[in-house]
């Protein structure tokens, strides 16, 4: 692979990275997966707080070839937002009212 990986100075966290396969790479000497060059994957980070950084976006762009068969093309664009830290310990219970209670954002 090669790309390219920004550092934000203040936290020393990665904030982006921007990356494309030069060459094949295998998983499980190829019998697993291979995926073929050409490929991409975009990825950005974001502060929440002091202390931690979630994901808001990740974009693949890859075509891999799966237990030696079968051959997928991989597009995949995740992208999240409005962050907020949660109270930390949280029972499932108090977790399942707080994701019932949150509005649904549709686009």
């Amino acid at each position: 692979m090669a790309g390219r990986v920004w550092i934000d100075r203040n936290t020393r966290c990665i904030t982006r990275i921007d990356a494309k396969i030069l060459h094949p790479v295998y998983f499980g000497f190829g019998i697993l997966a291979k995926l073929y060059p050409g490929g991409t994957i975009e990825f950005e980070q974001a502060q929440v707080n002091e202390k931690r950084w979630v994901y808001s976006r990740l974009e693949e762009h890859l075509t891999a070839r799966v237990l030696m068969v079968r051959t997928l093309p991989q597009n995949t664009t995740i992208t999240s937002w409005h962050f907020r830290p949660m109270p930390s310990p949280m029972s499932y219970k108090d977790a399942v009212r707080e994701l019932l209670a949150m509005p649904v954002v549709l686009r």
